[in-house]
Protein backbone atom coordinates (compact mmCIF):
# COMPACT_ATOMS: atom_id res chain seq x y z
CA UNK A 1 0.00 0.00 0.00
CA UNK A 2 2.68 2.27 0.72
CA UNK A 3 4.46 1.63 -2.65
CA UNK A 4 1.18 2.07 -4.69
CA UNK A 5 0.58 6.09 -2.48
CA UNK A 6 3.62 7.64 -4.27
CA UNK A 7 2.63 6.11 -7.56
CA UNK A 8 -0.89 7.40 -7.14
CA UNK A 9 0.25 10.63 -5.93
CA UNK A 10 2.80 10.58 -9.67
CA UNK A 11 -0.55 9.71 -11.61
CA UNK A 12 -2.39 12.79 -9.79
CA UNK A 13 0.21 14.89 -10.51
CA UNK A 14 0.58 14.24 -14.33
CA UNK A 15 -3.16 14.36 -14.69
CA UNK A 16 -3.18 17.76 -13.24
CA UNK A 17 -0.05 18.64 -15.77
CA UNK A 18 -2.43 17.07 -18.59
CA UNK A 19 -5.05 19.25 -17.89
CA UNK A 20 -2.84 22.52 -17.41
CA UNK A 21 -1.72 21.57 -21.06
CA UNK A 22 -5.43 21.39 -22.36
CA UNK A 23 -6.35 24.76 -20.47
CA UNK A 24 -3.20 26.77 -22.22
CA UNK A 25 -3.30 25.09 -25.60
CA UNK A 26 -7.37 26.50 -25.07
CA UNK A 27 -6.00 29.85 -23.95
CA UNK A 28 -3.24 29.97 -26.73
CA UNK A 29 -4.91 28.64 -29.56
CA UNK A 30 -8.62 31.01 -28.97
CA UNK A 31 -8.55 34.20 -31.10
CA UNK A 32 -8.32 37.62 -29.02
CA UNK A 33 -11.40 39.23 -29.20
CA UNK A 34 -11.16 41.84 -32.14
CA UNK A 35 -14.54 43.73 -32.86
CA UNK A 36 -13.91 44.75 -36.10
CA UNK A 37 -13.14 41.19 -37.66
CA UNK A 38 -15.95 40.15 -35.45
CA UNK A 39 -18.21 42.80 -37.28
CA UNK A 40 -17.06 41.74 -40.61
CA UNK A 41 -17.68 38.40 -40.05
CA UNK A 42 -20.80 38.60 -39.25
CA UNK A 43 -21.65 40.80 -42.29
CA UNK A 44 -20.67 38.17 -44.40
CA UNK A 45 -22.32 35.56 -42.67
CA UNK A 46 -25.70 37.78 -42.79
CA UNK A 47 -25.65 37.73 -46.74
CA UNK A 48 -25.43 33.84 -46.98
CA UNK A 49 -28.50 33.87 -44.13
CA UNK A 50 -31.84 34.62 -42.90
CA UNK A 51 -32.80 36.05 -39.57
CA UNK A 52 -35.40 34.03 -37.15
CA UNK A 53 -38.85 34.60 -38.11
CA UNK A 54 -40.08 37.19 -35.67
CA UNK A 55 -36.40 37.66 -34.14
CA UNK A 56 -35.97 41.48 -35.59
CA UNK A 57 -39.58 42.43 -35.27
CA UNK A 58 -39.13 41.07 -31.25
CA UNK A 59 -36.17 43.56 -30.76
CA UNK A 60 -37.52 46.53 -32.38
CA UNK A 61 -40.31 46.09 -29.66
CA UNK A 62 -38.29 45.52 -26.91
CA UNK A 63 -35.97 48.14 -27.33
CA UNK A 64 -38.69 50.34 -27.64
CA UNK A 65 -39.99 48.99 -24.16
CA UNK A 66 -36.62 49.52 -22.15
CA UNK A 67 -36.57 53.11 -24.33
CA UNK A 68 -39.64 53.85 -22.23
CA UNK A 69 -38.75 53.06 -19.49
CA UNK A 70 -41.41 49.74 -19.53
CA UNK A 71 -39.95 46.75 -20.74
CA UNK A 72 -42.18 43.74 -20.83
CA UNK A 73 -41.02 40.97 -18.54
CA UNK A 74 -43.85 38.96 -19.14
CA UNK A 75 -42.51 38.29 -22.88
CA UNK A 76 -39.13 37.02 -21.90
CA UNK A 77 -37.36 34.19 -20.07
CA UNK A 78 -37.41 34.34 -16.39
CA UNK A 79 -33.79 34.53 -16.77
CA UNK A 80 -33.92 37.50 -19.11
CA UNK A 81 -35.98 39.59 -16.94
CA UNK A 82 -34.22 38.79 -13.85
CA UNK A 83 -30.66 39.82 -15.39
CA UNK A 84 -32.56 42.55 -17.21
CA UNK A 85 -33.98 44.14 -13.58
CA UNK A 86 -30.48 44.04 -12.29
CA UNK A 87 -29.57 46.77 -14.78
CA UNK A 88 -30.90 49.49 -14.72
CA UNK A 89 -28.06 51.48 -15.58
CA UNK A 90 -27.95 49.54 -19.02
CA UNK A 91 -32.01 50.48 -19.91
CA UNK A 92 -30.64 54.20 -18.95
CA UNK A 93 -27.79 53.57 -21.44
CA UNK A 94 -29.99 52.03 -24.33
CA UNK A 95 -32.68 55.17 -23.68
CA UNK A 96 -29.64 58.18 -24.34
CA UNK A 97 -29.21 56.39 -27.51
CA UNK A 98 -32.63 58.00 -29.19
CA UNK A 99 -34.80 56.16 -31.45
CA UNK A 100 -34.32 53.36 -33.73
CA UNK A 101 -33.36 54.66 -37.57
CA UNK A 102 -32.21 51.30 -38.87
CA UNK A 103 -31.83 47.60 -38.22
CA UNK A 104 -29.59 45.36 -39.95
CA UNK A 105 -29.25 41.77 -39.47
CA UNK A 106 -25.51 40.50 -39.05
CA UNK A 107 -25.74 36.82 -39.26
CA UNK A 108 -27.07 34.16 -36.79
CA UNK A 109 -25.16 31.08 -34.67
CA UNK A 110 -26.10 28.89 -31.87
CA UNK A 111 -24.36 28.95 -28.47
CA UNK A 112 -23.25 25.24 -28.75
CA UNK A 113 -19.90 24.51 -29.14
CA UNK A 114 -21.23 21.81 -31.12
CA UNK A 115 -22.08 22.49 -34.89
CA UNK A 116 -25.78 22.19 -34.59
CA UNK A 117 -26.25 21.82 -30.98
CA UNK A 118 -27.42 24.91 -28.70
CA UNK A 119 -29.46 27.62 -29.35
CA UNK A 120 -30.14 29.86 -32.22
CA UNK A 121 -29.28 33.39 -31.75
CA UNK A 122 -29.61 36.26 -34.44
CA UNK A 123 -27.31 39.39 -34.48
CA UNK A 124 -28.55 42.88 -35.23
CA UNK A 125 -26.85 46.07 -35.88
CA UNK A 126 -29.11 48.53 -34.83
CA UNK A 127 -28.35 52.69 -35.84
CA UNK A 128 -29.97 54.88 -33.24
CA UNK A 129 -30.07 58.28 -33.50
CA UNK A 130 -27.33 58.88 -31.02
CA UNK A 131 -24.95 56.35 -32.27
CA UNK A 132 -24.85 52.45 -33.28
CA UNK A 133 -24.95 49.23 -30.95
CA UNK A 134 -24.66 45.64 -32.14
CA UNK A 135 -28.04 42.94 -30.47
CA UNK A 136 -27.53 39.73 -30.07
CA UNK A 137 -31.61 37.94 -29.55
CA UNK A 138 -32.79 34.53 -29.16
CA UNK A 139 -36.67 33.33 -28.88
CA UNK A 140 -37.59 30.62 -27.17
CA UNK A 141 -40.39 28.15 -29.32
CA UNK A 142 -43.14 29.80 -27.38
CA UNK A 143 -42.19 33.49 -29.08
CA UNK A 144 -40.57 34.63 -25.94
CA UNK A 145 -37.32 36.08 -25.80
CA UNK A 146 -34.82 34.20 -24.01
CA UNK A 147 -31.56 35.99 -24.73
CA UNK A 148 -30.80 39.36 -25.67
CA UNK A 149 -27.47 41.72 -25.40
CA UNK A 150 -26.24 44.62 -26.44
CA UNK A 151 -22.40 46.05 -26.73
CA UNK A 152 -20.52 48.66 -29.15
CA UNK A 153 -17.81 47.99 -31.45
CA UNK A 154 -15.78 48.19 -27.81
CA UNK A 155 -14.63 44.57 -25.95
CA UNK A 156 -17.29 44.16 -23.34
CA UNK A 157 -16.29 44.09 -19.61
CA UNK A 158 -15.97 41.22 -17.48
CA UNK A 159 -19.82 42.26 -16.37
CA UNK A 160 -21.16 42.49 -19.27
CA UNK A 161 -20.18 38.91 -20.10
CA UNK A 162 -21.42 37.74 -16.91
CA UNK A 163 -24.89 39.63 -17.29
CA UNK A 164 -25.01 38.40 -20.91
CA UNK A 165 -24.55 35.04 -19.68
CA UNK A 166 -26.79 34.90 -16.90
CA UNK A 167 -29.45 35.79 -19.49
CA UNK A 168 -29.71 32.63 -20.76
CA UNK A 169 -32.49 30.82 -19.23
CA UNK A 170 -31.84 28.18 -16.97
CA UNK A 171 -31.75 25.16 -19.65
CA UNK A 172 -29.59 26.87 -21.83
CA UNK A 173 -27.24 27.27 -19.57
CA UNK A 174 -27.03 23.80 -18.40
CA UNK A 175 -26.64 22.61 -21.93
CA UNK A 176 -23.68 24.91 -22.52
CA UNK A 177 -21.83 23.89 -18.77
CA UNK A 178 -22.82 19.88 -19.62
CA UNK A 179 -21.62 20.26 -23.01
CA UNK A 180 -18.17 22.26 -22.12
CA UNK A 181 -17.94 19.51 -19.18
CA UNK A 182 -18.13 17.19 -21.41
CA UNK A 183 -15.63 17.83 -23.65
CA UNK A 184 -12.90 18.95 -20.43
CA UNK A 185 -13.99 14.92 -19.54
CA UNK A 186 -12.57 13.45 -23.03
CA UNK A 187 -10.04 15.07 -23.60
CA UNK A 188 -8.00 14.90 -20.48
CA UNK A 189 -7.89 11.39 -19.93
CA UNK A 190 -7.24 11.51 -23.56
CA UNK A 191 -4.29 13.83 -23.79
CA UNK A 192 -3.13 11.77 -20.43
CA UNK A 193 -3.35 8.00 -21.79
CA UNK A 194 -2.29 9.35 -25.46
CA UNK A 195 -0.02 11.75 -25.12
CA UNK A 196 1.93 10.83 -21.72
CA UNK A 197 1.11 7.46 -21.74
CA UNK A 198 -0.03 7.37 -18.51
CA UNK A 199 -2.44 4.30 -17.36
CA UNK A 200 -4.74 5.25 -14.44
Amino acid sequence: MAGKLPRAIWRTTLVLLASGLVIAASWVFTPPYEARRFVAEDEQAAKTQIATPGSEAALRRVIGEIQQGRPNYARMSKGLADALRRQPEAQKRVAAFGPVQAVGFLGGGRTGLLPGHGQRIDRFRVTFRNGMLIWVIALGQDGEIDTLAFNTTDPPTPRQVMDGYASFSAGVRTFRWAEQFAIMLLAVPLLGRFVLRLRL
